[in-house]
């Protein structure tokens, strides 16, 4: 369900919107739009069991995975959706499905965005930044002020996407949250993953660039050197490999090793009371003071 610019659906009851409500709205509907024109894909809501059943496989494509070990089940897909989630498709021009996302209410006034993957063959042409404005548009139609969602800290090109692209910001470190995970691109590495808030008022690109010490670094060998961080500095660096998914399945050992090193690091910081405050273009996690 779409609401009229000036309500938000709120259960049962339409709550007027102010007019900074309203431009914001606007605003976010008309950024999402340029996205997916940018990006030549169409995001659309996703209704019914072979809706589900298609974007299910699409998301087992992604990952690596099959029916005995799915992604997620379409039937919980369609629970979702009738309770009140978000969970859409992502078409090309020749309208086959390239990705999915699925997102559920999140307490007191936000949405939990569980998965959401595209397709390797249209994964580097912004289609990520469409499904997450179209995202924040569809939440804001509903009231909602934030989203939250898990990446892999090793992943360079989603650190990017959420703390750089959309400034994202990260709450917690969370160990091996998952559990052993079975898909080819997850498989053999504990599931450490970020928790992230996305602010939507005040959602927007956050570059940031800094200098100081580097508490894990890449060595000659292509592994990771941990340094203990100095407790008199400001500003700390932490770096990721530049393709941790084609080094898990060149070198696991080494891909491990980074897992450990950058798990250590960040913990280390946020138990000091230090904060993740970005990551920058040489593919560091920059650490600055807590806000």
């Amino acid at each position: 369900m779409t609401g009229s610019p000036d309500t938000h659906p709120l259960g049962t009851a339409a709550v007027a919107a102010t007019d900074g409500e309203v431009t914001l709205l606007q605003a976010a509907r008309s950024q999402a739009a340029e996205a997916a024109a940018r990006a030549r894909v169409r995001v659309r809501p996703l209704h019914g069991i072979d809706d589900m059943r298609a974007a299910a496989d699409v998301l087992d494509e992604i990952w690596g995975t099959d029916q005995s070990n799915p992604q997620l089940d379409p039937r919980l897909m369609v629970a979702i959706e009738e309770a009140g989630g978000y969970v859409v498709g992502v078409t090309d021009e020749a309208d086959l499905l390239v990705g999915a996302a699925v997102g559920f209410p999140r307490q007191p006034e936000g949405l939990h965005s569980h998965i959401a993957g595209v397709l390797p063959r249209s994964a580097l042409r912004g289609v990520g930044t469409a499904v997450k404005l179209h995202q924040r548009a569809w939440c804001l139609e509903r009231g909602m002020r934030s989203v939250t969602w898990t990446f892999d800290p090793l992943v360079s090109r989603n650190a990017h996407l959420n703390l750089v692209t959309l400034g994202a910001r990260v709450d917690h470190y969370l160990v091996d949250v998952y559990g052993p995970m079975r898909d080819a691109l997850n498989r053999g590495d504990p599931s450490d993953r970020l928790l992230v808030r996305w602010p939507l008022a005040s959602a927007g690109r956050q570059d940031v660039q800094a200098s100081g010490p580097r508490v894990v670094r890449e060595g000659p060998d292509g592994a990771p050197v941990f340094s203990p961080a100095p407790s008199h500095e400001e500003t700390l660096l932490v770096a990721v490999p530049r393709d941790i998914e084609n080094l898990r399945r060149s070198n696991p050992a080494v891909a491990l090793q980074w897992r450990m090193s950058v798990r250590q690091a960040l913990l280390g910081a946020l138990a000091e009371g230090r904060a993740i405050v970005g990551f920058d273009a040489a593919n560091n996690y920059v650490i600055g003071a807590r806000p």
